[in-house]
């Protein structure tokens, strides 16, 4: 394959593959509720949490959407700096459902100290979502994902990946075999877009029926 080419799901360089076909799986559930769930919000007088979750949902889903074609693309350092954002709107929806005082301040914008860390929200999906089954663990995972979007030798590392002379390395353009690599993002971006849809079935049950 030319590391020039624009991919299409008919010659994708990662086509095949069970976990990417996974991932497309989730895309397909999540956008058929979409489907349902966006023209119900409309003109209506929605709760808090419905309300919040009308700006978090969609991001989320774009942003799973962005990683898809990233790695349909082969530029695997980008989708795997996305995994970040898409973590964290996940995280702020599943502590909002289950923190129900802090509805206020999420639609206040998180007044000046009032934001919960990454970490906190993420223990808030509790063990049977994730597996943050312990402050520590949310914390380590806070540490990972911070460490995929900064400029620092943690960071970098996380971005090595296989090069065209099979070696292990830096890369300015495309990943067109690194298949762990691959498989390793689109199991992160599967699981927490599956977490994604989850909430905003379970906030918009009334859309669904």
């Amino acid at each position: 394959m030319e590391t020039g080419m624009i991919y299409t799901p008919d010659n994708e360089p990662y086509r095949g593959r069970q976990m990417v076909f996974q991932f497309d799986q989730t895309i397909q559930v999540a956008m058929e509720k979409n489907f349902l769930i966006a023209p119900w919000t409309h003109d209506r007088d929605l709760t808090l949490l419905q309300l919040a979750a009308t700006e978090i949902v969609p991001h989320g889903f774009s942003i799973a959407l962005s990683i898809r074609e990233l790695i349909r693309q082969g530029y695997l350092l980008s989708a795997e700096i996305l995994l970040r954002p898409l973590i964290e709107r996940v995280a702020v929806l599943s502590y909002l459902c289950e923190t129900p005082s802090a509805l206020a301040l999420w639609e206040a914008g998180w007044p000046h100290k009032s934001r919960p860390s990454l970490s906190k929200m993420l223990a808030a999906m509790g063990p049977s979502e994730v597996g943050f089954d312990s402050k520590e663990m949310a914390q380590d995972a806070t540490r990972y994902y911070n460490a995929l979007i900064h400029a620092d030798p943690s960071g970098s590392k996380r971005h090595m990946g296989n090069t065209t002379a099979g070696r292990r390395g830096y890369s300015a353009s495309k990943s067109l075999s690194d298949t762990t690599k691959c498989d390793e993002i689109c199991r992160e971006a599967f699981v927490y877009l599956y977490i994604l849809t989850a909430r905003a079935s379970q906030v918009f049950a009334e859309a669904l029926k």
